[in-house]
Parts: structure tokens; sequence; C-alpha cells
């Protein structure tokens, strides 16, 4: 695969990001009783290895990213459907979780190695910021879920 030019622009870093990011994808579908190493990741991503630690300081943090993506991907289709149904029931809920987290043959490997790595591997400020950003994604889904659900307890939805 050609390697690509630098990114200089938002938009080509973003590209450049989710290029790693399906790199490390792939490796992981391929290999899942392994890490792939960031040189792997780069070639398959048409890239310099340096350009991969520019965006990830650790292998590690590359696939805690990844498994980010795949959380956000879930949450963002829970949450349009919970803010665009009029009404919701279970059944539409768990097609969510299916579809999002159990159908993907990576979701729940990667979770499962993700919380592994983060207690040895992971900095701590990034596990932080990955609960962070689950807590802020549960408060969201849980105000919506409490208004489809009346009878929950906010706390509870």
């Amino acid at each position: 695969m050609p390697t690509l030019q630098r990114a200089t622009q938002a938009e080509q870093k973003a590209e450049r990001y989710h290029a790693i990011l399906d790199a490390a994808e792939r490796l992981w579908l391929a290999h899942p009783e392994r890490m792939a190493s960031v040189a792997e990741v780069a070639d398959h991503a048409g890239l310099g290895k340096g350009t991969v630690y520019l965006y990830f300081p650790s292998k590690e943090e590359l696939l805690l990213a990844l498994h980010s993506r795949h959380v956000e991907i879930f949450f963002q289709a829970m949450m349009s459907m919970l803010m665009q149904a009029r009404t919701v029931n279970i059944e539409q809920i768990i097609n969510i979780v299916k579809t999002h987290m159990i159908a993907p043959p990576a979701f729940l490997p990667l979770a499962s190695r993700c919380f592994a790595l983060m207690e040895k591997s992971i900095p701590p400020e990034s596990a932080a910021a990955f609960h962070h950003g689950i807590a802020q994604w549960l408060e969201r889904a849980g105000g919506e879920l409490s208004r489809h659900f009346k009878q929950l307890p906010p706390q509870e939805a």
C-alpha cells in the first residue's frame, strides 16, 4: 500500500485517524489472539510508523481508541432511536444491542481485551478519559430511557 502524504488539514487528520483505526480493526479481526504491532498497523494503513505514534502513543491506546469508536457508534445508534421515536420498546433496544455490540465480531472480544489492558498497560489518564466518555453517554442515554420508560426511577434508567 502506498504511503500517504502528510496530513495538514483537520479533515485529512481525521481521515488518517480513521485509516489507522480501520487498519487496526482489520488486523485485530484477522488475528484476535494477539495485538498487531504499530509497524503492522502503519503498513496496513499506508502510513509511516511515526505517523501512527502521532495519533496514538502506544498500540494499547490504539486498541482502546478502536473500542471507543465501537462504543460511540453503539451509543449514537441508541440515542438516535431514543430521540426520534415517540415510543420505544425493549425489543428495539435489544435490537440495537444485538446490531452494534453482539453482531460485530470485534466488539465484545475487543472490549474484554481493553478492560484487561486498562488495569496494567493504559495510562491512568487515558483510562479515565475513556470512563468519563462512557459516563457521559450513559447519562444522556439514561435520560432518554427514563422518558420512554416512565416506570423506571431516573437513577435506574
